[in-house]
């Protein structure tokens, strides 16, 4: 029984990770390649993941690059 459990576990990571690569720039709060003025901010509310120097979301980057891997 243990094993059913853990079966489906790792089934549910993997169908997770499948659909944030197929849906990553539909679900992305930002466009991942914009720039803004909130430099390297630390994670909050509005970018969870913060900011790099150039102000990009890294969350949305995060989003968007999964489907490259």
């Amino acid at each position: 029984m243990l094993r059913g459990k853990r079966a489906i576990f790792g089934l549910s990571v993997i169908a997770f990770f499948l659909f944030v690569a197929v849906f990553g720039s539909a679900i992305a709060p930002y466009n991942p390649r914009a720039f803004s003025t909130a430099v390297l901010e630390p994670p909050s509310w509005s970018h969870p993941l913060g900011t790099t120097e150039s102000g990009a979301d890294v969350l949305s980057q995060v989003l968007v690059g999964a489907r490259v891997s």
